[in-house]
């Protein structure tokens, strides 16, 4: 039941995806009806519904999750539960479902995504509907039609300190064929490899790097690399990041969080990645997608973060959960 609509504000985009997650809900239960739920989303937590879901004792919010259910309500009925996950991977976003799984234990994490997985083989079977796709057009709808700012924002998620450990840049990723790359950022990545192969003249192959982030806002600038043995080695680069509400970032170098290891190894090819330390320390960043245009399955799967003022320098690659 939606109450209260003649006070909704329609300026309010979490009122919005509020109503509308009801609305999403109260509708999966129609399709449900002309096509059943398939017996192998019981199965995830059969073991666990309980009908007196509201009663806070024996379901609180904490319980709930650790079973593995997105929400107290879900845990009513696997009718409700299937119905849950179709309106939260909506109206809350991918994001916000997989930050919740993540922080809910390994056991919950496990049985959440196989529900997602579920969900999502329904719409496509009985359906013949692109979930993703719906996904993104509801994202897109919200954020073009009534302002949303954070659910479906990198910079969001990544102020948050929860989700998001890590954004890797591979050119040899086949996402660099599909979707364009930065010509200033190609220039700086390829001045880093002539200058990994040209220190000592070991001829050391740069293959890819990784921005790896942690709590307490400290980022690693991880560069992966090969010998002419084949070897791959590591090279840790210490940094601390800010994220404002504008969603801009600075990075800040810091005294490098060990020395042995993949930091002794920083020290060896450091001579090489100069160019790449200077690039992130001179500039303030936008964390954004990047690419707005991508297609469904790849939703929310590339990000990274593009120099204020010049949306065409940008570093981009595959989030890491």
């Amino acid at each position: 039941v939606l109450y209260q609509l003649n006070d909704l504000d329609f300026n309010n985009s979490s009122e919005i995806r509020r109503k509308m997650r009801t609305i999403h809900h109260e509708f999966t239960h129609i399709i449900n009806q002309m096509i059943a739920i398939p017996p192998s989303f019981e199965q995830v937590t059969k073991a666990d519904y309980e009908a007196d879901w509201t009663n806070t004792t024996t379901n609180p919010e904490s319980i709930s999750r650790s079973l593995g259910f997105i929400s107290r309500y879900a845990r009513s009925a696997y009718t409700e539960d299937f119905a849950e996950v179709v309106a939260h991977l909506i109206v809350e976003g991918q994001m916000y479902y997989d930050d919740y799984a993540k922080a809910s234990g390994a056991d919950a994490y496990a049985k959440l995504k196989r529900k997602e997985a579920l969900v999502v083989d329904y719409f496509k079977e009985f359906y013949n509907i692109d979930f993703r796709a719906l996904q993104q057009e509801f994202a897109r709808v919200v954020i073009d039609q009534y302002n949303e700012k954070d659910a479906f924002s990198l910079g969001y998620w990544m102020r948050k300190g929860t989700l998001v450990s890590g954004i890797k840049v591979d050119p040899l990723a086949i996402y660099n064929s599909k979707y364009q790359t930065s010509t200033a950022f190609n220039s700086i990545y390829e001045a880093v490899k002539s200058g990994i192969a040209a220190v000592g003249g070991a001829n050391r192959r740069l293959d890819n790097i990784e921005f790896k982030f942690s709590s307490g806002n400290q980022m690693e600038l991880v560069v992966q690399y090969t010998n002419t043995a084949n070897t791959t080695y590591y090279a840790n680069y210490s940094y601390t990041y800010a994220i404002n509400a504008a969603n801009e970032m600075t990075l800040t170098k810091v005294a490098q969080r060990g020395t042995d290891g993949v930091y002794g190894n920083a020290g060896v090819i450091g001579a090489g990645v100069t160019v790449l330390q200077n690039y992130l320390t001179s500039n303030t960043f936008v964390v954004d997608w990047i690419h707005h245009d991508v297609e469904a399955a790849d939703f929310m799967t590339f990000g990274g973060f593009y120099v204020k003022g010049a949306p065409d320098n940008y570093v981009f690659g595959v989030i890491n959960k």
